[in-house]
């Protein structure tokens, strides 16, 4: 009786961490499946959006089309990583403008500064998601600048100096910084002035930033990807940014 008793403790100790064991694996299957099922549901989402919108899409593109953002203030800034990627790239053109929408994701450590190598331990960070809306502009369609909301420290770390605008309205919201002042003040007329301080454009512009490199145009969504069904309507506001800063700008 007591070789059974022993026989089953032993069993049951053997059996019981197994069984956990077995339980962690298949939870950890279950849950990579799943973020499998969800991407595959999201790429195709992305094509059949991108189809509707008459664009072009590249689930994966070439690193060359990451390397753009390296002219870009908010990315030379390191606040949104240096080691990001980009995927699910729209091409087209609208107006007789060349236009590309991906999304770019970076690591961000906990705590606020970002991962600028790739050696850095994983556990430390989590994955940033945003959505870029970038057109080619013909030369001199706009000079260099940048525009946001005002962030404690971001100014600083875009290595600039803010740019007066005589709207009190508009200087207690946003920041503007540019290499070319008096042709970035041009840019915004009365006209414009009001359409960035109406409470609508306000909010959107939140969690966005509005560059130009003086030959690309970027509108930069951070806090999160615009979902798939969104993304026409990311473009047709960037679009509008574009005319508007273009049709009545005194540059």
């Amino acid at each position: 009786m007591e070789t059974a008793a022993g026989i089953i403790v032993l069993f049951l100790l053997f059996a019981i961490p197994l069984a956990f064991f077995a339980g962690i694996v298949v939870l950890i299957v279950m849950v990579i499946k799943r973020q499998r099922r969800l991407q595959a549901e999201r790429q195709g989402q992305m094509a059949t959006v991108a189809r509707q919108m008459g664009a072009t899409f590249q689930h994966s593109p070439p690193q060359s089309y990451a390397d753009m953002l390296s002219q870009f203030k908010f990315y030379r800034s390191g606040l949104f990583g240096r080691q990001g990627s980009i995927s699910d790239l729209f091409e087209l053109q609208r107006g007789g403008i060349s236009w590309m929408i991906f999304d770019y994701t970076y690591r961000e450590k906990q705590g606020g500064t970002v991962s600028d190598s790739a050696s850095d331990n994983m556990s430390n960070y989590f994955t940033r998601y945003s959505t870029v809306a970038a057109a080619e502009l013909p030369p001199g369609k706009l000079p260099d600048f940048v525009l946001f909301r005002g962030r404690p420290g971001l100014l600083e770390k875009l290595l600039g100096e803010a740019i007066g605008i005589e709207d009190d309205v508009f200087e207690q919201t946003y920041t503007l910084e540019s290499d070319d002042a008096q042709r970035a003040v041009g840019l915004f007329t009365p006209e414009v002035i009001a359409s960035f301080t109406e409470d609508p454009m306000i909010k959107a512009m939140k969690d966005m930033i509005v560059e130009s490199d003086g030959r690309r145009f970027v509108l930069y969504k951070s806090g999160d990807a615009v979902v798939p069904a969104d993304r026409g309507a990311f473009v047709v506001q960037a679009e509008a940014i574009v005319d508007m800063l273009t049709a009545g700008g005194r540059t």
